[in-house]
């Protein structure tokens, strides 16, 4: 099994509802710093989370956090080590392993996509392998969130970059169990300047979101590719709903790369390649939209 599909099986497999993993214990394991300090991670049911790149949600210790990393790549073996520490120790060496990684002169931005999305699709695998079970890859995936609204607001300040006066809605795909990838894509957005919101298809959410306030793009995460056709439908729901009507659909996740077709398939304008893309493609959609108007 490819690396992509192995990670849309994990992301989808079991995945009964939009129910994206909260801090609480799972099978036990303590989600927190060995001194008892939760990491902070968005419960179930939290409210449409805003930001941008100005936005700050700080834990104490932040302002002396590690600075931006100076070049030192991620190595081969790392995502595969990083996934045994997400499942096999606490979430203190999680975070020390983070850190540490920092430290060495690795980038933020090196973090995202040559650490956590490797060392997500690493915890597929293992699930396909039998390596380990779903209530292991569950544990990996909330640490894995917890790293992410650890190092999100250091990254979202890195550039320091001007607000652009463009708003995006990100999205969650229906039966999407995890929202890891919306997470990140979100953080990606809020540091190149974008007003950034987040939301669910919980109770139709996002369509009154979309319906109340105007966004330049509208953008759906998806891994399970087993609901293609249920995603166009809430994808037309969306277009007809939002009050800008030349909003711009993009999709993304495991369940497109590779496949260009799929995006078609379910009505979207366009994909990007990972995180560090789709701020850019959405600024070209923005503009071609624009210009077709």
């Amino acid at each position: 099994m490819e690396r992509l599909d192995a990670a849309a099986a994990m992301f989808g497999r079991a995945s009964q509802g939009n129910e994206p993993a909260t801090s609480r214990s799972v099978s036990g394991r303590a989600l927190a710093d060995e001194d008892g300090t939760p990491w902070p991670a968005p419960p179930a049911s939290a409210p449409p989370a805003r930001f941008s790149s100005g936005h700050a949600l700080m834990r104490d210790g932040d302002e002396t956090a590690p600075a931006a990393g100076t070049g030192r790549a991620i190595a081969k073996d790392e995502p595969a080590r990083f996934a045994d520490v997400l499942v096999q120790q606490d979430a203190q060496a999680v975070r020390d392993f983070v850190e540490a990684a920092c430290a060495d002169g690795v980038s933020l931005e090196s973090i995202y996509l040559d650490l956590i999305v490797p060392a997500a699709v690493e915890l597929g695998r293992a699930w396909e392998d039998d390596r380990y079970m779903f209530s292991d890859v569950t544990v990996g995936m909330v640490r894995l969130s917890q790293v992410l609204w650890h190092i999100g607001p250091r990254f979202r300040r890195e550039l320091e970059c001007a607000r652009i006066g463009r708003s995006v809605l990100l999205v969650p795909a229906r039966r999407e169990q995890h929202a890891l990838g919306v997470t990140m894509v979100a953080d990606f957005f809020a540091r190149a300047g974008w007003e950034v919101t987040t939301s669910s298809f919980r109770g139709d959410e996002a369509v009154r979101l979309a319906r109340a306030e105007s966004f330049d793009v509208i953008g759906l995460s998806a891994a399970c590719t087993g609901h293609f056709d249920e995603m166009a439908a809430d994808i037309q729901a969306l277009r007809q709903a939002s009050r800008n009507r030349a909003v711009g659909i993009m999709v993304g996740g495991a369940a497109f790369a590779g496949h260009g077709e799929r995006v078609a398939h379910v009505g979207a304008d366009a994909t990007a390649g990972n995180a560090l893309q789709a701020p850019l493609v959405a600024a070209q959609l923005v503009a071609a939209r624009a210009g077709a108007s």
